[in-house]
């Protein structure tokens, strides 16, 4: 059967084992019936802009073609797989190669969702396909993008029609990323030069539309990560200011590696490397004035055009700063502790943020509490990279439990904590490149001609062992250390860097003795109080206290939550974790352990609107070690009430405070003062007034309404005759009462 569309080239045959009718009436057009009496039935289609190909395509065998693609699979996989403790990450790492395999379209790119979104995105496919032996995809993807460039150097992405559009801000960033990845991984530079003309056409497109003032801060719209790390950052913004100072480092890279090739002008491209070096230095020391924040011991999200400074953050403006090795290892510490704490599902699952948009569209400036699968392997990387393989693992295991669960059955969804399906190749890619390059810790330098390993399997591992094209390892733990068999088929020079614990001697045959010590502190501080520390097995000989948590007498400062309490209780808990670090010394070894905690308010106030006494009941914790007995005063209204207050140390007790006057139905404000303790607005609720005695009149409350060009008037409710009506929206509505 050969079917032709008008709209469409394309012809299509069918071929099968079935008996074919045309139905050429019918509501919707005309389709074809195939019926058969056979247990077994089978379809071949042949689709070709070519009738004769499109029938040859339909004649082929449908048993020899399955065992074609059977045979292929197999062959790939003899080559390219893990072996873990975990057979989740086990066969999520084969399904991620599956799904990187059928959504290759030469030489495009990869489709980035197989069911409804046929679109090239070349985000993160490249490096997975680089480890597989397959760097001739990577580079066909890089030289498609150049030819579907924009006039004026903007990366956009390109459909499987050979047209192209700009989705999401564009793919500049990502190319960067993934060309210098290839020319390291390969020690390509005959695609090194060719690259170079356009690269400095993309960063001038980067910086002229999202830094138009030069302050070296980017900040764009979507133009940052997937399509799940939507958002919007006007000013100056944590992760693409961050993105920003790794393009930099990467053209200045990438003059430097032709500079040393010794091809074209030597002069000019050193120049140019030194160039691009001293301009992502100084966008560096702005991200860190303008986006680092040294009392949380992390970055912001954003600073706006206003200066104001919107504190919470996503996980890239997290993850990115670490990988890029943008702070150092103490600013990553108290980074990822927020990330832990703040920003990780009970399964080890990063949400994009803590806000609580959930992928949503149109105007919101953020995916929110989704767990999405592409930004999991980023926070593996961000754990790695400080040598946490607790930590590491445990966003790629719930990637994986997903994947081989019998929901997806194998595909990669977009947002792996929603409850639909979705073949996604980024998050594919991704996840395969995160557990070979984090998990295995491997890193290949092709121009250097160097190898580095530095794995980070959690304690729990005995085993592990990984084959790719080139390279296999295998890891087998022991009593007091390990055996790590590496081969390579690429003359390079082996470099052994292992994530642990601490050790205080190891040997080439890597016998590790552990540093055995313990640093134990309390998971809660507060503020204005001492913090119990104590340190066995070894010497405190000193501390870092970057983030400034404790005053001159060794107290945790009594003001460090001050700047954050107009966020209410529960906002606070995103300010309250901080990080230190205290060195300590053991067999003539100095090493610096960092330690967090959770910092609480001195003291926590609860009001509420008792009617029966008209009065505030007042319920104050104190957490502190000193009782308090003092008389309170409560300002509202600008009139003044006065009451006892006794609370004991560690403890807590309620307090009646007369209130001059009714409050008004809904949420009311007061400032309540404690001398040399608390002066702070506080705010309680008060119920509307409705007894039953009181509801002897029935109003009609008349909004006027416009649907479809006609004006309504509705709701008809009944309100205290004798209670006075208060609007407290801050959008007025025109309003009138009616008998």
């Amino acid at each position: 059967m050969i079917i032709r569309r008008k709209e469409r080239d394309f012809v299509t045959v069918v071929r099968g084992n079935l008996d074919f009718r045309i139905c050429e009436k019918s509501p919707s057009g005309s389709y074809a019936e195939g019926e058969t009496d056979r247990s077994e039935a089978w379809l071949m289609l042949g689709f070709s802009t070519d009738a004769k190909k499109a029938q040859a395509l339909s004649a082929l065998d449908p048993a020899a073609e399955i065992a074609k693609v059977r045979d292929a699979y197999s062959k790939l996989f003899e080559n390219l797989y893990i072996h873990t403790p975990d057979a989740h990450l086990d066969e999520a790492f084969m399904h991620a190669y599956l799904n990187l395999s059928y959504a290759w379209a030469y030489p495009l790119g990869w489709i980035e969702c197989i069911q409804h979104w046929p679109t090239m995105f070349h985000m993160e496919q490249t490096g997975a396909e680089e480890w597989a032996g397959r760097a001739a995809r990577t580079r066909d993807t890089l030289l498609s993008q150049l030819a579907f460039m924009t006039e004026n150097g903007c990366i956009i992405e390109i459909h499987l029609n050979h047209t192209a559009r700009r989705d999401w801000g564009g793919d500049n960033h990502f190319f960067f990323r993934e060309a210098l990845h290839y020319i390291r991984m390969t020690g390509d530079l005959d695609f090194a030069r060719r690259i170079e003309p356009y690269m400095e056409k993309i960063l001038t497109q980067t910086f002229g539309e999202y830094d138009a003032v030069g302050t070296g801060v980017l900040a764009w719209h979507t133009q940052i990560g997937n399509q799940e790390d939507f958002e919007s950052t006007p000013g100056h913004g944590a992760a693409p200011g961050s993105v920003g100072i790794q393009m930099l480092r990467e053209l200045s890279a990438l003059y430097g590696i032709l500079a040393e090739a010794g091809d074209g002008d030597v002069t000019l491209y050193w120049e140019k490397a030194e160039k691009y070096a001293d301009w992502s230095e100084y966008a560096l020391k702005q991200w860190k004035k303008h986006i680092w924040r040294k009392d949380l011991g992390r970055s912001i999200w954003f600073k706006d055009d206003y200066g104001v400074e919107h504190l919470d953050t996503m996980y890239h403006g997290i993850c990115y700063p670490i990988l890029f090795d943008q702070v150092d290892s103490f600013d990553a510490q108290s980074s990822l502790d927020h990330l832990q704490h703040r920003m990780t599902g009970p399964e080890g699952e990063v949400f994009q943020s803590n806000h609580f948009g959930d992928h949503a569209y149109e105007a919101v400036p953020m995916w929110g509490m989704q767990a999405g699968s592409d930004m999991q392997p980023f926070a593996t990387a961000a754990y790695a990279r400080v040598g946490k393989p607790e930590q590491a693992i445990r966003p790629l295991q719930f990637v994986a439990d997903r994947v081989c669960g019998p929901y997806q059955r194998g595909s990669f969804p977009e947002t792996a904590n929603e409850k639909r399906f979705g073949y996604f190749s980024p998050s594919a890619g991704v996840f395969a490149q995160g557990v070979i390059e984090s998990i295995f810790g491997l890193d290949r330098d092709r121009i250097n001609q160097t190898l580095t390993v530095s794995p980070c399997f959690p304690q729990s591992w005995d085993h592990a062992e990984i084959c790719l094209s080139t390279l296999t390892m295998q890891y087998r733990k022991a009593e007091h250390g390990f055996t790590l068999t590496l081969h390579s088929d690429i003359p390079e020079r082996k470099i052994l860097r292992w994530r642990t614990e601490l050790l205080k001697s190891a040997t080439v045959a890597v016998t590790a003795v552990p540093m055995d010590f313990t640093v134990t502190c309390p998971p809660l501080a507060v503020c204005g109080e001492k913090l119990s520390l104590t340190v066995q097995g070894a010497e405190l000989v000193g501390m870092m206290d970057r983030c400034g948590v404790f005053d001159e007498t060794g107290a945790v400062r009594a003001d460090l939550l001050d700047a954050y309490h107009s966020y209410g209780d529960f906002g606070l808990v995103n300010f309250a974790r901080r990080t230190f670090a205290v060195q300590v010394r053991q067999a003539g070894v100095t090493v610096t352990v960092p330690v967090s905690v959770t910092v609480l308010p001195r003291y926590l106030f609860r009001a509420v609107w008792s009617a029966e006494d008209r009065a505030i009941r007042l319920h104050v914790t104190n957490r502190s070690t000193r009782d308090m007995a003092t008389t309170l005063r409560l300002i509202s209204g600008g009139i003044a009430t006065k009451a006892p207050l006794t609370v004991p140390a560690g403890g807590e007790a309620d307090t009646l405070i007369p209130f001059a006057g009714m409050p008004v139905p809904g949420r009311n404000r007061a400032q309540l003062c404690i001398p040399g303790v608390w002066s702070r607005e506080i705010t309680f609720d008060a119920p509307l007034d409705n007894t039953p005695e009181k509801l002897s009149c029935r109003r009609r409350c008349v909004f006027p309404m416009r649907r479809g060009g006609t004006w309504h008037t509705s709701l008809t409710m009944a309100v205290p005759s004798s209670t006075r009506m208060y609007s407290c929206n801050p959008y007025r509505i025109p309003l009138r009462w009616m008998d």
